[in-house]
């Protein structure tokens, strides 16, 4: 089956988009000002993204799984630019 690249890639943008609404309502860097079940539907939304495209060896999926192996709180992904 060919790779839709298309697709893929308009997933990872909505997903992106996701992320850049939440930070642009934010008042703080890790939009700890935001709902906690808004927080985390984009933090889920981001990483599924991440797991369903990157091969298993990417340094991508790694530092995802580090990630959320050490989270402890709603707001994670949301501490970068």
């Amino acid at each position: 089956m060919p790779i839709d690249t298309h697709a893929i890639l308009q997933q990872i943008d909505e997903a992106v988009s996701e992320w850049k609404d939440l930070r642009s309502r934010s008042k703080h860097d890790d939009c700890s000002d935001q709902p906690d079940n808004e927080i985390t539907a984009v933090e889920v939304r981001l990483a599924s993204t991440i797991d369903r495209f990157s091969p298993e060896t990417s340094y991508h999926k790694s530092s995802l799984q580090k990630i959320l192996e050490s989270q402890t709180y709603p707001g994670t992904f949301c501490q970068g630019s």
